[in-house]
């Protein structure tokens, strides 16, 4: 028995796995133009998404803020109002919820994040047909959003070293 960087619903990521994501992240965080020093804003659950986020944020240079994802839409508007994040991941049943107090806010784009990504596939079709309802999307044309697997293939724009 080895040792895992994470345990996620049984979804286990060894540390060669978990470093392998975070200088992906880290990489795409680079080609949408996220600086040394800039704040980042992370507003996820627990997920190994999140804590691949947050170490990749730092790889970088650039400051995590990190937003309990139950906070209330006004609390949501001064915690980006107060940080001028201009990047935020989200999670993605909590895009409805935010998505007119963005608009207040310096944050130009959003990555929307499931809790269902690192999950193993039953749970995570479990998953989402209990929240199918629940979880609504951007309209195609919302260039400030974008899905956790289209910035994560980002990574391949940015070809200099981390």
């Amino acid at each position: 028995m080895g040792f895992f960087a994470l345990n996620y619903f049984g979804t286990r990521i060894t540390y060669g796995e978990f470093f392998k994501t975070v200088n992906r992240i880290a990489r795409s965080l680079k080609a949408l133009g996220v600086k040394k020093g800039e704040i980042v804003s992370i507003c996820m659950p627990n997920t190994p998404e999140a804590v691949e986020t947050f170490y990749a944020i730092n790889k970088i240079g650039a400051v995590a803020d990190m937003i309990h994802p139950l906070s209330a839409p006004n609390e949501i508007k001064h915690y980006l109002q107060e940080s001028k994040s201009k990047v935020l991941f989200l999670y993605d049943v909590n895009y409805d919820k935010y998505k007119d107090v963005l608009k207040s806010t310096d944050v130009e784009i959003t990555i929307l994040a499931s809790v269902a990504e690192s999950m193993p596939r039953n749970l995570s079709v479990a998953y989402h047909l209990m929240n199918v309802l629940k979880i609504k999307r951007p309209s195609a044309d919302d260039y400030s959003y974008m899905e956790w697997p289209d910035f994560l293939a980002m990574a391949r724009l940015y070809k200099r070293p981390i």
